[in-house]
């Protein structure tokens, strides 16, 4: 793939309007050896309903990208309203192991981590994975749902997270 060069005005105008886009917040969990790995993402989205699929974009030069990698199995973690402080441990307030400690976490029996008071946790199996840029598009097909209580998601916009409320 070529390397693109953009102009400063497009990748500042694109920064803000990506910030000023609401996304809802996840985290990601995998475990690859003993090691535990997790980061709080808004770059997830359903691909398919057969195989029920999701996508995941990975920064290629963060340790999780490699963990992922080299795991072959993955947990998306919906995060509810109530799950602010797990966004910011997930979001690099806290590093590594310590990230675990905020939250309830709870291990499968493939040994991935799983808050059970969230919204949702799919466990995924790595199916595909595709460079673009900077990150990887990981694709994981979904073994395994877990609900939890269906409450307000947690949302990320403008450097910060809220609850969704239903105008209608």
């Amino acid at each position: 793939m070529s390397e693109i060069k953009i102009e400063t005005p497009v990748m500042d105008g694109f920064r803000t309007a990506m910030r000023r886009m609401a996304s809802s917040v996840s985290v990601i969990t995998t475990r690859n050896g003993d090691v535990h790995h997790g980061m709080a993402a808004t770059s997830v989205s359903s691909l398919s309903f057969q195989p029920p699929s999701l996508l995941v974009c990975i920064n290629r030069s963060i340790a999780m990208h490699e963990a992922v990698r080299g795991a072959g199995r993955f947990c998306v973690t919906l995060l509810g309203e109530a799950h602010g402080p797990v966004c910011d441990a997930f979001g690099g307030k806290l590093s590594g192991p310590e990230r675990f400690t905020v939250g309830g976490w709870h291990e499968d029996v493939d040994g991935l981590n799983y808050l059970p008071d969230a919204p949702a946790s799919m466990f995924c199996r790595l199916d595909a994975t595709y460079e673009y840029g900077t990150h990887t598009i990981c694709v994981g097909v979904i073994e395994k749902v877990l609900l939890g209580e269906n409450g307000a998601p947690l949302i990320y916009r403008e450097g910060g997270v809220g609850g969704f409320r239903r105008f209608l």
